[in-house]
């Protein structure tokens, strides 16, 4: 048994997880709105915000609101980033500059080419010498993600920080790789209940072949279904209804992660 404490979320539509939850909870009705701009966190260095990506930006934006929410001191906290693609940006940068005769790859991009990219402008806004985990597996990185943060709790970490994000394809990868939307969430976990705690999770141990719980709303299924990290979607709202439930996530060979929600 786990706890969330926090939660951060920014997509198309829902501009973060106190704007989007009677969303979520189907209160209101979806409506897309692109995300034009995303700004650099005030947390980060002037120098550092200055050499962030639209993908660097997401991630930080929503781990910070998810400790936002709780009392909790974001530099003693270990973290895991979870992305299936990584900055297609960047690397669409850096291949086409590796085709010229030149080569003259930028090093901001170089940079931020590294799957850690997220993690380290984490730590560097945080002064943070705990320990990151950078993850991927596809389209079930989220629920990968998820695992590595509960089995960091279960060997003794009290907190983490849970985050998955993945930025729409760009033009050379769209037909490789089809990422529609942007997407970014975060979660902040601990193996205790505080006044903090927004519900409890319990991570069941098997995984069987079944299918994955399905958002209702057209609209936040089809932002579901095209982006990794948005797999998340159904866990975010259950966890916003604010009452018991089972959500199944998807995870490697067709198999699914049960998450009992109470």
């Amino acid at each position: 048994m786990v706890y969330v404490n926090g939660v951060g979320l920014l997509a198309p539509g829902l501009p973060s997880w106190q704007a989007s939850q009677t969303v979520l909870c189907d209160q209101q009705a979806w409506q897309f709105e692109t995300l034009d701009k995303i700004p650099a966190p005030d947390i980060l260095p002037a120098n550092e915000r200055r050499r962030t990506s639209a993908f660097i930006r997401m991630a930080v934006k929503v781990a910070q609101e998810a400790l936002d929410a709780s009392d909790q001191n974001a530099k003693n906290i270990p973290s895991v980033f979870a992305s299936s693609c990584g900055d297609f940006d960047v690397v669409q940068s850096i291949c086409i500059a590796l085709s010229m005769p030149e080569k003259p790859v930028s090093p901001t991009h170089f940079h931020n080419s590294v799957h850690n990219a997220p993690a380290g402008y984490w730590s560097i806004a945080n002064s943070s010498p705990s320990a990151s985990t950078s993850i991927s597996a596809a389209y079930s990185s989220f629920t990968a993600g998820l695992l590595d943060a509960v089995s960091q709790l279960r060997a003794g970490a009290t907190h983490i920080l849970l985050v998955a994000s993945d930025i729409h394809s760009s033009d050379i990868y769209i037909k490789a790789r089809a990422v529609k939307y942007p997407f970014a969430c975060a979660i902040l976990l601990s193996v205790g209940s505080s006044q903090d705690s927004l519900c409890e999770l319990a991570i069941q141990p098997r995984m069987e072949k079944s299918g994955t719980t399905k958002m209702q709303h057209a609209g936040l299924e089809d932002l579901r279904l095209n982006n990794p990290s948005a797999s998340a979607l159904p866990l975010l709202a259950q966890i916003s209804a604010g009452k018991k439930g089972e959500v199944l996530l998807p995870y490697q060979h067709d198999r699914v992660l049960n998450v009992a929600v109470g």
